[in-house]
């Protein structure tokens, strides 16, 4: 039987060429869960919860690992069987296989969907054996949808779980004893506050721009895992994140199992990584993980967690200093049209397990700032003794010879590029994801609509990265390695069928979309050109960073020093208007504050800061 409190550990057994509904199993078991009180389900994946271990062939480690300490399993097969193993075809056969002769329950779930468009004839032969070898006692079940996938496993979790574990769903079991529950008042803020923090954290654009595609990505149909690195070779790594690819030297670690095991020592994550390497979609992963499960096992927690984000620019301060981290989370509560006290964050931070998102050290522009808020962390965890902490951070935002730095005891690890393989992921998920976002012809069924796109993604993907490995592109198959520039490549591979060869091409390339290209895409002209655009924007971002020396500028400032250029324009511009425009139309800029200005991407005023500097 599942041990206490009521964990069941369901594996999830499937080939690779499943990994779209793996990912939407793990999402539906979590869907399940917020609906259970007493019931947990843990879903088991070996990407997840096996480590390398030596001695025994890979299967027979995974058996002894994982399954093994499974209650019950969802099998899942498509066009492969997957690896032979010793004993079975593939591995995922052999997990079931094992689970059933200890009398444990499984469903096992075949897709009849349009077959990829690549696919190996003799693997399949193999799937079709396996459905057809299946005893007359077992019962599968086909799906010819990824949506109809999860629609299906939902309501067959809600019928099998109670039946295969009736004693956890009895009437009659010594009940748990509960926890002490918040007012009404309190539990209807913290929904309002977790709804908020899913709708703000769950959609993914580029450069944390709603204006540079017009559709919205979720992250969960998008995001691949990032590997860091850590212990003995952080340093090594950080330095080598910093000046190119790092090479596969050291040892790298997925992000939940770097959760895990900084918890297990302190209660402090700092994670370094470059402009781009997808630092903030790690925490808005880990956020969406606590809010989606209850508790979020994944991340090592066996309790619910309240989770809480913060970006550090964000921070308030008084006479006195940065004002309390309660203060804060009230504060950007507020800038987000909830109404919730400091005195109630105070009483959820107290109250139970928490983790507490800092975004983007670095992002403050002062470095004395940076100092304050280094010591406003260090109060802060030593204030909430339940509190876990995530900190983020560029490397150059984080120096501990200027001061800058953590002087407490905590986890620092840097954030390792794409690899060949995440990158392939990342974009098989990128263009299906954009693509299943278009309209649906009447005549196609759901399943064909999902088989066409997928298929149209696969082949967008594939040019990209056969593009990647010709030998006069290795300057781009480089930049191809950050998450952030992958993804302009891909939308302009999508848009304008080419790729940039050098970094400051992909950034004038990148700006061309914002500034220029998407409006003339849609029959709309620019309200200036994207070289008028540059002679304006170039002279402002070389003053921010050598006159200011700050991230922000003034609105006033900012529309004096962007005048002087536009005067020498041809047209009676207006700085008030261009600036709106850059704002509200092609996103290179953002309101701060509503009174300053900032460059939405700091990556972009660097860049043009530097186009400006080689000019004069």
């Amino acid at each position: 039987m599942p041990d206490t409190p009521h964990r069941i550990r369901i594996l999830i057994a499937s080939p690779s060429d499943v990994q779209e509904e793996r990912k939407k199993a793990i999402e539906t078991i979590r869907q399940w869960n917020a609906s259970q009180e007493s019931v947990f389900l843990e879903a088991i994946d070996w990407e997840t919860y096996a480590a390398p271990e030596c001695g025994g062939g890979p299967q027979e480690i995974i058996n002894k690992q994982i399954v093994d300490r499974c209650d019950c399993a969802v099998g899942i097969f498509w066009a492969r069987i997957g690896t032979p193993t010793k004993v079975a075809p593939g591995g995922a056969v052999e997990e079931i296989r094992r689970l059933v002769s200890k009398g444990k329950p499984v469903m096992v779930y075949f897709s009849t969907m349009s077959l990829p468009y690549e696919h190996n004839e003799r693997q399949l032969r193999k799937v079709k054996k396996l459905r057809k070898e299946m005893s007359p006692e077992d019962f599968s079940w086909s799906y010819d949808s990824h949506a109809n996938f999860e629609k299906d496993l939902y309501r067959h979790l809600n019928i099998q779980i109670p039946r295969w574990f009736p004693a956890l769903f009895s009437k009659s079991k010594t009940p748990v004893k509960p926890r002490k529950k918040n007012t009404p008042s309190s539990q209807l803020a913290e929904q309002k506050y977790r709804d908020k923090l899913r709708n703000e954290l769950n959609t993914i654009s580029l450069l944390g721009s709603s204006v540079i595609q017009p559709f919205p990505l979720q992250l969960k149909d998008i995001f691949v895992p990032l590997e860091m690195y850590g212990g003995s070779h952080e340093s090594e790594a950080m330095e080598r994140c910093m000046v190119g690819p790092a090479k596969e030297n050291v040892l790298a670690h997925r992000p939940e199992h770097v959760l895990k095991e900084t918890y297990k020592k302190c209660n402090t994550l700092l994670v370094i990584g470059d402009p781009g390497s997808g630092k903030t979609t790690l925490i808005k992963y880990y956020a969406l993980t606590c809010l989606e499960e209850n508790p979020p096992v994944t991340l090592g927690f066996e309790e619910p967690v309240k989770v809480f984000y913060l970006p550090l620019r964000d921070l308030e301060r008084n006479k006195k200093g940065y004002t309390s981290l309660p203060s804060n989370l009230a504060a950007w509560s507020r800038r987000n049209n909830l109404d919730i006290k400091v005195r109630t964050f105070q009483e959820w931070l107290d109250s139970g397990i928490s983790l507490v998102l800092l975004d983007g050290l670095d992002e403050v522009s002062n470095p004395e700032q940076r100092k304050e808020i280094c010591r406003w962390i260090k109060q802060a965890q030593g204030t909430f003794d339940k509190a876990r902490f995530v900190v983020t951070s560029r490397p150059t935002g984080y120096r501990q010879d200027d001061g800058i730095t953590l002087d407490f005891d905590h986890q620092r690890v840097a954030v390792k590029n794409f690899s060949h393989s995440q990158q392939i992921q990342f974009l098989n998920n990128w263009y299906r994801a954009a693509l299943l976002h278009e309209i649906r012809p009447e005549d196609l069924s759901e399943g064909e609509w999902e088989a066409q796109q997928s298929g149209e993604a696969e082949k967008l993907a594939r040019a990209m990265i056969e593009y990647f490995k010709k030998p006069e592109n290795k300057g781009v198959r480089e930049l191809a390695a950050v998450p952030m520039l992958l993804q302009i490549m891909a939308i302009l591979w999508k848009e304008c069928k080419f790729l940039p060869n050098r970094r400051q091409d992909l950034y004038s390339a990148a700006l061309d979309y914002l500034l220029d290209y998407r409006d003339r895409a849609r029959d709309r002209e620019p309200l200036l050109s994207a070289e008028d655009s540059r002679r304006v924007l170039a002279p402002a971002a070389l003053w921010m960073q050598e006159v200011l020396e700050y991230d922000e500028a003034g609105r006033d400032a900012m529309h004096e020093q962007m005048q002087q250029k536009l005067d020498k324009i041809e047209g009676n511009h207006k700085a008030d208007d261009i600036c709106r425009n850059l704002v509200d139309r092609t996103g290179v800029l953002v309101e701060h504050g509503k009174k300053t200005y900032m460059f939405r991407h700091k990556t972009f005023r660097e860049y043009l800061a530097g186009v400006q500097l080689k000019e004069v």
